[in-house]
């Protein structure tokens, strides 16, 4: 049996829903996947293929940080077969990390083509098998749950972030609000007590005073998904869009 620690690219907020996947499996230790910044991006700007997608050097870059910094080999990608490429990186990145000397790195691969015909169940037989141990029924069921529901609530959350931010009246409250109920979430693996989440998240954001005779511009935020997600990538353009007082609307959702 090993102890195996476990990790994924950041993508916004969209770790805190992936963590609730592996919560509490024997034998597997989550790291939280770092801030994006710039000497992280250079890393895989610098290994990565000239020409391919800036995303894909982002991935690589906060992989090779993950592996160097947090002691982390082994990584869940998101793969599927549909028209986006990025379902595809974990195959090649993986090839490029051995091939610079990093040869114990591992990828499980998390399918999202069709939920409903049950593949990505794979992922957790997967680790299964790494970390020699059975995983309780129950808890496969309890993640998926917890991996759902709050991917719903980062969704609500962010939803509504872009119809309050460009009405608030005291700049950057709407910003507040989001980080303490982003890190509510992240925190809170209880079912019963998610359930109520929604709540939460209206009591909070009511508390935010704002412009009800205000009119804004409207526009749909849209592009790949990873660029979308990551701030340090975008600019937290939907954030300066907000500031500039227009109302956003994302056309993708995780």
């Amino acid at each position: 049996m090993v102890n195996v620690r476990v990790s994924f690219s950041r993508m916004g907020w969209s770790y805190i829903f992936f963590k609730g996947l592996f919560h509490d499996l024997p034998g597997i230790e989550v790291v939280d996947p770092p801030l994006v910044n710039t000497e992280i991006v250079s890393e895989g700007v610098k290994i990565s293929p000239e020409f391919v997608c800036f995303p894909f050097k982002v991935i690589l870059g906060e992989m090779i940080n993950l592996y160097r910094n947090y002691d982390v080999k082994d990584f869940m990608m998101i793969v599927d077969y549909g028209p986006c490429r990025a379902g595809m990186y974990g195959v090649v990145q993986k090839r490029i990390m051995k091939n610079r000397g990093f040869k114990d790195v591992r990828m499980f691969y998390l399918r999202q083509d069709d939920l409903r015909n049950l593949e990505w169940l794979r992922v957790f037989r997967d680790l299964e098998k790494r970390t020699g141990r059975k995983f309780d029924d129950y808890k496969i069921l309890r993640n998926t749950l917890l991996f759902l529901v709050k991917a719903y609530y980062v969704e609500r959350i962010s939803h509504i972030e872009g119809l309050v931010r460009c009405r608030e009246k005291n700049k950057s409250m709407t910003t507040k609000v989001v980080h303490t109920l982003m890190n509510l979430l992240d925190n809170e693996n209880n079912l019963m007590k998610l359930s109520n989440f929604d709540r939460t998240i209206d009591e909070n954001f009511r508390k935010i005073p704002i412009d009800k005779e205000m009119e804004p511009l409207r526009v749909c935020y849209t592009g790949e998904i990873q660029v979308m997600l990551e701030k340090w990538v975008n600019y937290d353009l939907m954030g300066e869009l907000g500031v500039m007082g227009i109302e956003v609307h994302k056309q993708y959702d995780v």
